[in-house]
């Protein structure tokens, strides 16, 4: 049965114990005749996948199955450790860096990872040392508000406070202002000066009992 190592190519043939494996080698010369030839591989510097793909494993000594599976386990350890140790050293370095920025023109809140953040800093600060990433979040806008070279901005990124007659404030964004004064024909301005709350001009669900008397 044939397996790989690398770019290597093998061909399993026995099991000598203690612990050899023999196998074929299989390769080719530059004009493509094969090249295979006969050697012998140490069963320890084979993963135990491998060797029981082949089946090989069985046919080895408990004494030996047990130190592969050591050198296994102790590989996986060192593996695992320094995945820690570099998930502990990202975390260490981003840990007083925000997760999120706050457009100072729309009040509209971003969720962005640490390690963008720092990036989208360091390019505004432009190599200044003394400026920090809270000193970017002070001036942060999102892309409604300042589009990236090449956007264009629609006007429409911030938001619009609606007062009736009663004193009943709502907030909306410009976009949607915008929508619903061209559905009732007037100007954002006319729309903006003659609103009234639901409490004033009731209007959800007017069409609904129209409909329900018919």
């Amino acid at each position: 049965m044939d397996f790989e190592i690398g770019y290597d190519k093998f061909n399993f043939v026995r099991v000598d114990q203690p612990d050899n494996i023999v196998v074929w080698h299989l390769g080719k010369d530059w004009k493509g005749w094969n090249l295979d030839h006969l050697m012998v591989i140490k069963a320890t510097s084979l993963n135990s996948n491998i060797l029981k793909r082949v089946n090989a494993w069985d046919k080895l000594s408990e004494g030996v199955r047990a130190e592969i599976e050591k050198i296994e386990a102790d590989v996986d350890y060192v593996i695992r450790a320094r995945m820690e140790k570099a998930r502990k050293s990202r975390k260490s370095k981003y840990a007083n860096v925000p997760r999120e920025a706050t457009c100072i023109e729309c009040g509209e809140v971003q969720v962005i990872p640490p390690s963008v953040l720092v990036k989208r800093a360091e390019k505004w600060a432009n190599g200044d040392k003394t400026l920090t990433v809270f000193d970017f979040l002070k001036q942060f806008k999102c892309q409604k508000c300042c589009p990236s070279r090449g956007r264009k901005s629609n006007g429409l990124a911030s938001k619009i406070e609606l007062v009736c007659k009663c004193g009943a404030k709502v907030v909306y964004s410009a976009k949607i202002v915008k929508k619903t004064s061209e559905k009732k024909g007037i100007t954002v301005e006319a729309y903006v000066k003659g609103y009234r709350c639901q409490k004033c001009n009731p209007t959800i669900g007017r069409g609904r009992r129209k409909k329900e008397r018919r």
